[in-house]
């Protein structure tokens, strides 16, 4: 393949979801809990998080195998937005990379926002 080809096709894949920087599986602080992203079943172009480990706290529901975040797209360089479902509420969300390896995610509350970091366990 040409170098301008190559480029194109890295291009092309970035576009899409699963050439996304975000998929992978991605762990909350403490390990307390763990969210797969990659693209949505819908073929929206769009992507999604679906739990997949978790440490249920006394009183809580579970959340394993439920989708927490759709509707990811780019919204800028290393930027995304989309929508946070707690519960039966759904909240705007913001993911950033901050660095390899490294994401935080923004989910607001009318007045508060919260950001969260969490770290790529693989890809």
């Amino acid at each position: 393949m040409s170098p301008v080809g190559a480029i194109l096709a890295a291009t092309v894949a970035l576009a899409t979801p699963a050439g996304s920087p975000l998929v992978g599986t991605w762990a909350s602080p403490g390990d307390l809990s763990a969210a797969r992203i990659g693209p949505c079943v819908r073929d929206s172009g769009e992507l999604c998080a679906v739990v997949v480990r978790e440490t249920v706290a006394k009183g809580e529901l579970p959340t394993l195998g439920q989708v927490i975040l759709h509707g990811l797209r780019p919204d800028g360089p290393g930027r995304w937005k989309g929508v946070y479902i707690m519960g039966r509420q759904t909240l705007p969300a913001t993911v950033r990379l901050r660095r390899p390896g490294v994401a935080e995610m923004t989910v607001c509350r009318w007045p508060l926002c919260r950001t969260v970091a969490y770290r790529r366990v693989d890809s």
